[in-house]
């Protein structure tokens, strides 16, 4: 009778484990000898002999068979064994998430040993491609996190969810960002690494636009007031308070790049500049037109060049114009949109998109044409890439036509000037209030401060005189500041900033005004207005209502009554998601200790209205 030895017994049995696993193989015929094998082939008399325990670390299939003499080989025992990594530690937001009435510091922490943290902010999931967690994040807004741990020998974590509420006191400031003194210079860091010790230098007559996911973007300008333009793009992220340089030199006076028209390349750049007007459209792109260059041929001027950044792709292209400045307008029939029409080359013009994306520009100075000023208003659809000239005349320094206030009519029109703001509203408006220009008085031969607003209708085509005087070096009627009234109205200005909230009140901040102890010049102001076009009347919101009012800064990220942006104009404005106010410092301010005047600033400030 043939017999045959026992089958080989593994212990712990064949499985899935969470760690790795000591594994011994038996038999029970006396005398045997265990032969196994862990690479999938059958083993044999020449195959590993069994001596002892075999750690199995990862996952693997063990085979043995039993051999004794005068016994018939054993039948093949097999083993399988998974061992899956465990999961590394959900990783843990402090303070507890939740709702939160001041700006606060989010650290994440997990307790798996040697664990790497990963984090989002724009609810996407995070991956090991995702911003690494470095250290304490400062939240001034309401922000939710998603964060992953990484760790070796580990399965990735779950992901953690948080969500903080900021809930800040209404109507004040926080100094979010920035120096408090003038003419700073920039920290560049690496081109396309956001790193808190990056700032642009201070600067004014810079394009602010904003991008996707509360991104603002800040386009050139001039280093200081004297000149020095540049044409460095910087992305600045409310949630981190970072700055990254994006594209662009980081010395001033450089020159463009313009490559061929209508074609994006890494290597195009728009030429160095200020008093640059700048977009961003419904589709996230951002665009720049004109201001003041050193010009490709060494000699300065007024630029009528229209270009396009993809944000995705973060590059260029140069879209309309030429590349040369000094270029005058070419009018074309009115109302009617031409590949050959295209604003003359100029600079102080104020710039606003509609409801529908597409870019407007007004006035300006047209240096192509002596130095003067312009009324026209001009329409670029991003769709077709063409401009229209919509509204006002070819006659530069034109005065305005008022008409008769809170009535549209075709025969109403803005007079010429530069250094106004405008917004597009959200049922098919623009707006435009104030700037350095000419009323309704024709034998006015030099700009002078207006604080008239204005609003055109995009589908009539009219203007309307809402509020404001019709005659130059209006003075302020401030009122009780945050009491609505409809006497009240801001002091006539130029160099003025401008929002439209998500409630379509329109706002407005500094500028060089007129005021009661200096009718006959202006001075920076930092005085704050909300208007309500439901009842057409302003309310003084903050700051001080007489001129040369320095920064009180208070604690950075932290906001505070006290709190509030020094004396200026020009500055770079845009809004968040929550519907909360930015400015980034610019030219002619006041600083933190009030005794610099004409300087530039790199602050940038959030109001909560």
């Amino acid at each position: 009778m043939v017999r045959v030895v026992a089958t080989p017994v593994f212990t712990p049995g064949a499985g899935t484990y969470s760690a790795p696993q000591t594994v011994t193989i038996s038999d029970a015929t006396p005398s045997a000898a265990i032969y196994y094998t862990t690479n999938g082939t059958t083993p044999t008399l020449n195959s590993t002999l069994y001596a002892g325990p075999i750690t199995v670390a990862s996952s693997e299939t063990i085979k043995a068979i039993a051999i004794a003499t005068d016994y018939d080989n054993s039948a093949v025992a097999t083993a399988v064994y998974t061992i899956a990594e465990p999961f590394a530690a959900t990783p843990i937001f402090a303070p507890t998430p939740g709702s939160y009435t001041s700006a606060i510091s989010v650290t994440i922490s997990d307790a798996t040993q040697g664990a790497a943290i990963y984090y989002t902010t724009n609810g996407t999931t995070p991956t090991a491609s995702s911003t690494l967690y470095a250290g304490a994040i400062p939240v001034s807004a309401t922000t939710t996190f998603e964060a992953i741990a990484i760790a070796p020998g580990y399965q990735n974590s779950a992901v953690a969810t948080a969500t903080y509420t900021i809930s800040l006191t209404a109507n004040q400031w926080t100094w979010m960002a920035g120096s408090q003194l003038t003419n700073q210079p920039a920290v560049y860091g690496t081109m396309g690494i956001p790193a808190a010790a990056n700032t642009p230098a201070g600067r004014g007559g810079s394009a602010a636009m904003n991008g996707p996911n509360d991104s603002f973007w800040l386009f050139g300008g001039a280093q200081n007031l004297l000149g020095s333009p540049l044409n460095d793009l910087w992305l600045f992220n409310p949630n981190t308070r970072e700055w990254e340089w994006v594209s662009g030199s980081n010395q001033t006076d450089s020159p463009g790049s313009y490559g061929t028209k209508g074609v994006f390349s890494a290597s195009n750049n728009p030429s160095a500049r200020s008093s640059v007007s700048g977009w961003a459209d419904h589709n996230g792109s951002l665009w720049i037109y004109g201001g003041i260059t050193p010009g490709s041929n060494g000699s300065g001027g007024p630029l009528n060049d229209l270009w396009e950044f993809d944000v995705s792709r973060q590059m260029w292209a140069w879209i309309e114009g030429t590349n040369e400045p000094g270029q005058h307008p070419t009018y074309g029939t009115k109302g009617v949109a031409s590949p050959t029409t295209n604003p003359g080359g100029g600079t102080g013009s104020t710039s606003c998109t509609d409801n529908q994306g597409n870019l407007w520009l007004f006035g300006g100075g047209d240096y192509g044409s002596d130095q003067q000023i312009g009324n026209s208003l001009w329409e670029f659809n991003v769709t077709t890439s063409e401009w229209a000239w919509v509204t006002g005349n070819t006659l530069l320094n034109s005065t305005g036509e008022y008409g008769t206030q809170g009535v549209a009519a075709t025969a109403n029109t803005p007079g010429s000037r530069l250094g106004a703001t405008c917004w597009g509203d959200n049922i098919g408006n623009i707006w435009l209030f104030g700037g350095d220009g000419f009323d309704n008085n024709v034998a006015q031969t030099v700009p002078m401060e207006l604080n008239d607003l204005w609003k055109f209708n995009i589908a009539t085509g009219e203007w309307t005189w809402e509020s404001g005087s019709s005659t130059r070096n209006a003075l302020g009627s401030y009122g009780t500041q945050g009491v609505e009234a409809a006497s009240n109205v801001p002091s006539a200005r130029s160099g003025v900033t401008g929002w439209a909230d998500h409630n379509g009140n329109l706002w407005i901040f500094g500028g060089s005004a007129i005021d009661t102890a200096n009718i006959d010049g202006t001075e920076p102001i930092n005085d704050l207005w909300r208007y309500n076009p439901a009842n057409g009347r302003w309310t003084w919101m903050s700051g001080s209502s007489t001129p040369d009012a320095p920064s009180v800064y208070g604690t950075l990220g932290v906001p505070a009554a006290a709190n509030t942006p020094g004396a200026r104009g020009s500055n770079t404005p845009w809004v968040d998601s929550n519907g909360d106010l930015w400015l980034f410092g610019q030219g002619d301010e006041y600083d933190g200790v009030g005794v610099t005047y004409g300087g530039t600033l790199n602050d940038v400030w959030r109001y909560q209205p």
